[in-house]
């Protein structure tokens, strides 16, 4: 169900995102499910504004942030920060097609635009497909 993204499968997006993010992985999941996007960062964080936003945009990705640590809950989404693990994961309920796409998580303020995002890109069926296989690559 995840897997890290082959850049053969989205060759021009996933160049691009490469140049901006630490780490892209790619999931996918059914409308109606949930789904939750785990965001690691560095210790000089901890105590940092968390935040996810959509699309592929650092450098406006906090103005367009769907959910901070700030405010933990928005609608379907939900933030929960692990400070022990050194993680934050936002957790998607009642998927839908429109929730596919590009996710950026960050934590503010980092010193440099790029710098420590982690890219996800999330598609979601209207149906379970058959035969998907998915590879994982570290």
């Amino acid at each position: 169900r995840q897997a890290t993204a082959d850049s053969s499968e989205y060759p021009d997006l996933l160049n691009l995102l490469y140049r901006c993010c630490d780490t892209v992985t790619k999931i996918l999941n059914y409308q109606g499910y949930s789904e939750s996007i785990s965001c690691p960062y560095e210790r000089q964080y901890q105590n940092s504004l968390k935040y996810i936003c959509r699309g592929n945009r650092p450098s406006t990705c906090l103005q367009q942030a769907l959910i901070t640590s700030d405010n933990k809950e928005n609608g379907r989404f939900r933030l929960d920060d692990d400070k022990m693990l050194k993680k934050f994961t936002v957790n998607i309920t009642s998927l839908s097609q429109e929730d596919s796409g590009y996710y950026l998580c960050g934590c503010c303020c980092l010193k440099q635009e790029g710098s420590g995002f982690k890219s996800t890109i999330l598609l979601v069926c209207s149906w379970f497909p058959l035969g998907i296989l998915v590879s994982s690559h570290s």
